[in-house]
């Protein structure tokens, strides 16, 4: 659509309907008292903003025919235009993880006693970078979920497309882990619309364990440590290993490990050092290191998962 000016001052429709020479020309009321004659408007200027708002309508009501007597259809037809309610949706496309917004730590609060874990009341979470949901919005029955003894679980936020519901997947079931992997496995990380919001293992007399897991769209982590407590320290082949807990809900897809020694001994710092990596998933990075003759070693890392 674009702008319609008025008709050239002057010139009524029936004189033929000339445009203004200005195409960004404004309206003007009239008035008797300055003999001041008010604009007449072309016929697009009527038309084309109604035809415009009618496949609005049509576009994103789905089912729905444009009626004079409701006059909430075009405010609707955008409600459901970015809420992707409508068969139809803008931002299915958009390449962005779920974000938990409620709280400092990017997980939603999780309830647990013998047999049952609760998601809990006003989490909020970012679907696509867009819709905001809020747990509560979903009745507590749905957000419970029954346990058994000696298992491991998923529990996720699913988007179907026109909804989201929350699931607790075993892990011991075909249909959802066909394949056998392990728990850990990258195959079951978050996605654009299937949230991996906690790890739930359960013993022997059906107590979860809950594992809440971050969610954000970037994902990023470093840390630095050091260590005097090395096997043969001071020694050849002296060596340490560390883990740096995550609890993502995704990942790792970069990630690095620094290390310097703070006591080299015997004069051998820069003989036979390594660093190896002995375990890379969601929950952790463990990292191995070994520094001939070392008393003490000082390390620094980072982790990425975008």
């Amino acid at each position: 659509m674009k702008y319609q000016p008025p008709f050239k001052p002057g010139a009524t429709p029936a004189e033929s309907g000339i445009h203004n020479d200005d195409a960004d020309a404004s309206y003007v009321n009239g008035n008797p008292d300055t003999a001041t004659e008010g604009s007449y408007h072309p016929a697009e200027a009527l038309e084309h903003p109604q035809r415009e708002l009618i496949e609005v309508i049509e576009f994103f009501l789905t089912g729905e025919t444009p009626d004079h007597t409701d006059l909430t259809q075009v405010r609707r037809a955008i409600q459901a235009a970015v809420s992707n309610t409508d068969s139809t949706p803008l931002f299915n496309n958009l390449p962005i993880y779920p974000e938990i917004t409620s709280g400092a730590s990017n997980t939603l609060a999780i309830a647990s006693s013998t047999g049952q874990v609760v998601i809990s009341d006003g989490g909020t979470f970012l679907h696509r970078g867009h819709r905001i949901v809020n747990t509560t919005d979903s009745d507590v029955g749905n957000r419970t979920f029954a346990t058994s003894a000696n298992k491991t679980y998923h529990l996720r936020w699913q988007w179907n497309g026109l909804v989201g519901v929350y699931v607790l997947k075993d892990l011991a079931d075909s249909g959802y882990n066909p394949s056998t992997l392990a728990e850990s496995a990258a195959g079951f990380d978050a996605d654009y619309d299937d949230m991996l919001i906690a790890r739930v293992v359960t013993n022997g007399s059906n107590v979860p364990t809950v594992t809440a897991l971050v969610n954000a769209t970037s994902l990023r982590a470093a840390w630095v440590g050091a260590s005097s407590s090395l096997t043969n320290s001071g020694g050849n082949a002296a060596q340490w290993s560390h883990v740096t807990a995550l609890n993502w809900a995704r990942s790792p897809t970069v990630w690095g490990n620094h290390r310097y020694v703070l006591n080299p001994g015997n004069g051998y710092a820069d003989v036979d050092n390594n660093i190896y990596p002995t375990a890379v998933d969601r929950y952790s990075v463990t990292m191995y290191q070994l520094w001939d003759y070392a008393t003490s070693l000082q390390y620094n890392g980072i982790a990425y998962a975008s």
